[in-house]
């Protein structure tokens, strides 16, 4: 069983409660300063550590599946291991690290947080997260050291660069291209992806002159490199429960109704997803899909109270 971490509840500062099943997606929609942000933050906070204060939130109860068995073989599979002295096994991945002791006890006690283990089930994606993602990382042996860039995983995964280049090319009319033989770094380039001549492959020295014939996208706007950054993480992250502020950051309206098709379509079955948008078009995406495991939340807030509630049908389109 691949071990899981959710939202089963948030208890907002008005001591309203709203429940959540393990495979929602979440649209948390409100006027500015109603408290969207701090709620995905609390989500991020609590889950290492129950207790962290929130003015938002007054309480959080999260469920988990899975046995300390399922945990260790799960993160052998999604984690680069890293021998230390004493026989200890660090688990390493996106700049994230456990030991495997410190895992198996936070795992084993369900009375105790989650703390350094937190972040390999629950990502909240900031927008300068996003931006950077699009940076070109430095380059890594792929066998044996752990990937710390979401670039990182296209050196694994030819399959995974096609299926975000296809959802790129949706929105902007352009390939994404990883550049696998550019030295000490592994840029990212857009434009019409160049064609192997016969006897070329994509490491060959002709076909690289092509490439690199095209832009780097760290060069480009704010949109396309936040686009970029959200396909990434939610293609890329293992993680059970992700949390995304203001996707529609940088993003002209038809970017963002795709994007939020996207994110419907892509997010895995197994994953919990909150999105906190001031964006009708990212709602009116999300909607498009048509899927049940879409809900929304708005949350307004009176003095400093915060209240919540979910919408029906008949309400959203006057969000």
């Amino acid at each position: 069983m691949e071990p899981r971490v959710w939202v089963k509840s948030i208890t907002f500062s008005d001591n309203s409660t709203a429940e959540f099943a393990q495979d929602d997606i979440v649209v948390i929609v409100g006027p500015n300063n109603s408290g969207k942000s701090a709620m995905m933050r609390a989500v991020r906070d609590k889950c290492a550590v129950l207790s962290t204060p929130n003015p938002v939130v007054n309480g959080i109860d999260f469920g988990r599946e899975g046995s300390t068995e399922d945990l260790i073989e799960w993160l052998r599979q999604t984690t680069t291991s890293i021998p230390q002295q004493n026989n200890a096994l660090v688990f390493q991945s996106l700049g994230n690290s456990v030991y495997q002791m410190n895992a198996t006890a936070y795992w084993g006690n369900l009375g105790r947080p989650l703390s350094e283990l937190a972040p390999f089930f629950c990502r909240l994606l900031s927008a300068e997260e996003r931006l950077q993602a699009a940076n070109p990382p430095p380059n890594i042996a792929i066998t044996h050291q752990a990937p710390t860039h979401p670039i990182h995983y296209f050196l694994k995964n030819d399959e995974l660069e096609e299926q975000i280049s296809r959802q790129f090319k949706k929105s902007f009319g352009l390939d994404i291209i990883v550049h696998r033989n550019a030295g000490s770094e592994v840029p990212i380039y857009v434009g019409e992806k160049p064609q192997c001549k016969p006897g070329q492959d994509r490491v060959s020295f002709e076909y690289i002159q092509e490439l690199e014939k095209l832009s780097p996208i760290h060069t480009q706007g704010d949109g396309m490199r936040s686009f970029l950054g959200i396909l990434l993480f939610t293609m890329v992250g293992h993680e059970s429960i992700l949390l995304i502020d203001e996707p529609e950051a940088f993003l002209h309206p038809p970017q963002a109704r795709h994007l939020g098709s996207v994110l419907v379509s892509e997010v895995r079955g197994s994953q919990q997803l909150f999105l906190a948008t001031h964006s009708g078009d990212v709602l009116r995406g999300v909607l498009d899909t048509e899927s049940p495991r879409v809900r929304v939340l708005r949350i307004r807030r009176s003095g400093t109270v915060n209240i919540a509630r979910e919408l029906k049908n008949s309400e959203i389109i006057s969000v």
